[in-house]
């Protein structure tokens, strides 16, 4: 799992047995939380089995849906490089089981091996990008785009290929795709249900059958403004 991670990918073997050295395992009961906003950011954790939801509080009481992390993704690496206190919260939807790697450990090795030092700024520049990113959608993709996008996303991340398309091996209400994507539920109903009339998805007890790739590709890269 770390070999595979997008922290950690592309290192030589050899130091990512140093890296794996470190590990320590926790597990998680369901509904179990890891941290809240403000804790310290102590560790970096990496999911071998189950489901953690990231989420937080806004001021009016409403919990917003940030993320999903499943097997064999990492989280909690801009706390294990800078310490500051978690910008969210964490709480296992399933029965988890993580590795976790602390930052006093991990410092050591960072300041013993220079490849990791380059190989972790190239990685904060790519997510700085992927932040970029997810500010220019919010700024010029409409609801439906935006919507598109983050099924498209998903699909990627976690999808399943089934007969006739692919499934999105996570279970989410209409709600938190919703939230996934800044789109309120009416909307991201409204838009769900039609694409299921034309036939680009499939809906059925919490999960979503992405049905033909194009249209939705083709709506997530138009902008606001754009006709169509």
């Amino acid at each position: 799992m770390i070999e595979s991670s997008s922290l950690f990918k592309g290192l030589p073997e050899a130091l990512l047995d140093k890296i794996a050295s470190l590990q320590v395992r926790r597990r998680l009961k369901p509904g179990e939380v890891l941290f809240r906003k403000g804790d310290p950011g102590d560790a970096l954790y990496g999911v071998m089995a189950g489901r953690l939801r990231i989420h937080a509080n806004a001021t009016d009481g409403r919990d917003a849906l940030l993320n999903i992390v499943a097997p064999g993704d990492v989280f909690g690496e801009i706390a294990l490089i800078d310490g500051l206190p978690r910008t969210a919260d964490a709480t296992a939807i399933d029965k988890v089981d993580l590795v976790m790697l602390r930052r006093p450990e991990f410092l050591t090795l960072l300041r013993c091996e220079n490849e990791l030092t380059l190989h972790l700024l190239e990685l904060t520049c790519r997510r700085l990008r992927w932040l970029s990113d997810m500010v220019e959608d919010a700024t010029f993709l409409a609801a439906p785009a935006r919507l598109a996008k983050r099924l498209l996303h998903l699909a990627e991340q976690h999808g399943r290929p089934v007969e006739g398309g692919t499934r999105i091996n996570l279970r989410l209400s209409q709600r938190a795709i919703g939230e996934l994507a800044g789109v309120s539920r009416e909307t991201t109903n409204k838009h769900l249900r039609n694409w299921s009339r034309l036939g680009w998805i499939s809906l059925k007890r919490e999960t979503v059958v992405i049905r033909s790739l194009q249209p939705l590709q083709d709506l997530a890269a138009t902008r606001s403004g754009d006709s169509g």
